[in-house]
């Protein structure tokens, strides 16, 4: 059974807490809850575990994030961007289990389902659709997902917050000249950091193996046509 390992860092004047999974190693996203069977807090008692992407309820025994609306107006709502394609703000949340999407929709600070990405289908689903376990019907390879390290990929760009004109081009220009690389080495800061916040960034995700990226214009190059590099 995985099991949530928690880290506390100092930063920024405030200490911050992060959850990670031990079995998958990915970092469970603010508000969410799970089931961590040598952790009890009164507010994770007893509490069903769902799949951030379908909605349903799985496996107790796996360690799995729950995507909620409520959690995700009390956690998330910084997070959220302009999707340039159609100007509407949205996050994106992947399911560990299942590998598929899903996608909210903010309006002012109210945050509704806008859809949900099941691998195997290329357009996004509006109903709920059952969870599986991928890692049990297709096993790891070097400690990948097998079916991600052997796909020839088919993409599917979900939203962009892409941004290449003069205005993005000029910001990047300013901080660069005002670098102060002391400051930037002491809270982990570098050059990739200012272009997605310059430039934004493309959400990638194959409906064929549920790999997942997101790349700033700079790196498009790097999104694999084969396996997961």
């Amino acid at each position: 059974m995985g099991k949530v390992i928690r880290k506390t860092f100092l930063g920024l004047g405030k200490s911050v807490e992060e959850y990670y999974c031990d079995k998958c190693g990915k970092q469970l996203p603010l508000g969410c809850r799970f089931y961590d069977q040598n952790s009890y807090d009164e507010d994770y008692k007893n509490v069903k575990i769902y799949c951030g992407s379908c909605g349903n309820s799985i496996d107790y025994e796996i360690v799995h994030s729950m995507g909620n609306i409520k959690g995700i107006e009390e956690f998330e709502l910084e997070n959220f961007f302009k999707d340039t394609q159609d100007g509407k703000e949205k996050y994106i949340e992947q399911c560990n289990r299942c590998q598929g999407l899903t996608v909210y929709r903010k309006l002012s600070h109210k945050v509704t389902f806008e859809g949900y990405y099941q691998v195997g289908f290329k357009e996004p689903q509006h109903k709920l659709f059952k969870c599986h376990d991928i890692a049990k019907e297709v096993g790891y390879k070097n400690g990948e997902l097998k079916s991600q390290t052997e796909c020839h990929h088919s993409w599917v760009t979900i939203a962009t917050s892409k941004k290449m004109d003069a205005e993005a081009h000029e910001k990047y220009k300013r901080i660069r000249k005002t670098r102060n690389y002391t400051v930037e080495r002491m809270y982990g800061v570098d050059t990739i950091d200012y272009q997605y916040s310059c430039f934004g960034a493309t959400h990638y995700w194959c409906f064929k193996c549920g790999l997942y990226r997101r790349l700033n214009p700079q790196r498009e190059n790097l999104l694999p046509k084969y396996g997961r590099n």
